[in-house]
């Protein structure tokens, strides 16, 4: 300071003597008084202050604000309006930074949480995210996670929404209790879907309970075939070729199930040395239990409809009638007065094409038998078609054919009216399923409980031609 004062009064003695200064400079009531801009240094910006407009200049001679340094400032401290002056709402504490109130926005400036990350992602299908983890450095630093650590042994998750509604959901633990089980949760269902225990190493599917290391409930398991060898790597693998499970030994693939036939003349043809009896066929696909015919003319007959004189006949919805198996009684391998059946004719084209029909005083004593070529068109309700008449018993053709094929006559149920009678015919007659027409000539249900007519097949006619048993097979 002592040394500006000799330069300034050095100054002010050569503006006395020289008259330097021009009136510019002025010393009174002990302050020094300048009307032009002050220069101080070599280049004249080591500090200048331009006094019209009160502006400091450090570093620079153009200052465009109160006080304007051109280079590095170091202070210790510096205050706004009185009040320390903080550049950020973090706390820097060594090499660390943190924030311990509030919560922080990134494309946002209302976050909702205590992270809250608003934006487009980054835009490239590789990645398709907002939030990016890298590791970096040298194994194990170049690790990249993100850990759920909640404060006690209680739940941590993952939530998905969309549109703002919470969908699905991964958790570990279940609310405040601990399962040490993580789930996979649907908001929509409202169900686990899936459950992996840590504890005991099992997955549940359908169940938060599973028993093995695989347990899945409520549902199916399909498999497929990828078409892969079967060696020890992976042996115990389950495939599906499309008609059989095979599983494999480790050397090869083994059959696990017995043959899938569509139907009991498949059967025959598979294994001529078979005996009639009850066997599981797949029309379409579908399983379903029927009594086989293996020895009457070459065998493969499909049981598809039988009136044995049980105590109820069957009286199916249109549904049932179509797609169904329906049976009254008790089914098995006893094809007198033991049960009842209608096979539903959805089934019966993938049977085969020919239709077997006869009615006797019981399964061993037949009175009438004929077969004919048969189609049903399911376009037209299931109308019968019955051509190349064989008649192998008996002297008459059943009315089935004389009449109700003849006519193309539609099927009729109680619940689906397409006969061409003014009233519903199956209604008629006990809710029994038929080829009505204006009712019937030869009905294998024959009254099924209602008016005065036997509840019996009748081979032709509605009045005396009836018997004790009838049955339909198809091959």
């Amino acid at each position: 300071m002592n040394s500006f004062r000799i330069s300034l009064a050095a100054a002010l003695f050569l503006c006395l003597v020289q008259a330097a200064c021009a009136g510019n400079l002025s010393v009174k009531s002990g302050q020094l008084n300048m009307t032009g801009n002050l220069y101080v240094g070599a280049s004249g910006n080591a500090l200048f202050v331009n006094t019209a407009s009160g502006l400091v200049g450090i570093g620079t001679t153009s200052p465009s604000q109160r006080l304007d340094v051109t280079g590095t400032v170091n202070a210790y401290a510096f205050t706004v309006n009185g009040s320390a002056f903080s550049t950020s709402q973090w706390t820097t504490a060594g090499s660390n930074i943190y924030y311990s109130s509030g919560n922080v926005g990134i494309g946002t400036t209302n976050p909702a949480t205590v992270l809250h990350i608003s934006g487009p992602n980054e835009g490239t299908s590789t990645y398709y995210s907002q939030l990016r983890v890298d590791g970096t450095g040298a194994y194990p630093w170049n690790i990249a996670g993100i850990s759920l650590n909640p404060n006690g042994a209680v739940q941590s998750h993952l939530r998905f929404l969309e549109n703002g509604v919470v969908k699905f959901q991964i958790r570990y633990n279940n609310g405040n209790t601990q399962d040490s089980k993580l789930k996979f949760y649907s908001f929509i269902t409202g169900t686990d879907m899936a459950t992996f225990d840590a504890t005991s190493g099992y997955v549940g599917i359908g169940t938060t309970s599973p028993a093995s290391k695989l347990q899945v409930s409520g549902g199916e398991v399909q498999v497929g075939n990828s078409g892969a060898s079967c060696t020890s790597a992976n042996a115990g693998a389950i495939r599906w070729s499309g008609t059989h499970f095979y599983g494999c030994t480790g050397s090869g693939w083994a059959q696990l199930d017995s043959a899938v036939y569509p139907s009991c003349g498949a059967i025959k043809t598979a294994n001529p040395s078979l005996s009639d009896g009850v066997y599981t066929i797949y029309p379409s696909g579908i399983a379903m239990q029927v009594y086989c015919d293996m020895t009457t003319l070459g065998g493969g007959w499909t049981l598809v409809l039988l009136n044995s004189q049980y105590s109820v006949p069957p009286k199916p919805t249109w549904t049932n009638v179509t797609t169904g198996n329906v049976i009254t009684g008790t089914f098995g391998s006893t094809l007198d007065s033991a049960f009842d059946q209608f096979l539903g004719v959805a089934y019966w084209n993938t049977l085969g094409t020919q239709m077997r029909v006869e009615a006797g005083s019981s399964s061993a004593s037949i009175s009438h038998r004929a077969r004919y070529n048969f189609t049903l068109n399911s376009a037209n309700n299931y109308a019968l078609t019955m051509t190349n008449a064989i008649l192998d018993i008996g002297s008459t053709y059943p009315g089935m054919a004389t009449y109700h094929a003849a006519g193309n006559y539609q099927l009729s149920t109680f619940d689906a009216d397409h006969d061409v009678y003014s009233a519903n015919c199956a209604n008629s007659y006990g809710n029994t399923a038929w080829w009505y027409g204006a009712c019937w000539d030869g009905n294998f249900w024959g009254g099924g409980e209602s008016g005065s007519h036997q509840n019996k097949p009748f081979w032709t006619g509605s009045s005396a031609d009836y018997y004790d048993w009838g049955a339909i097979w198809i091959r």
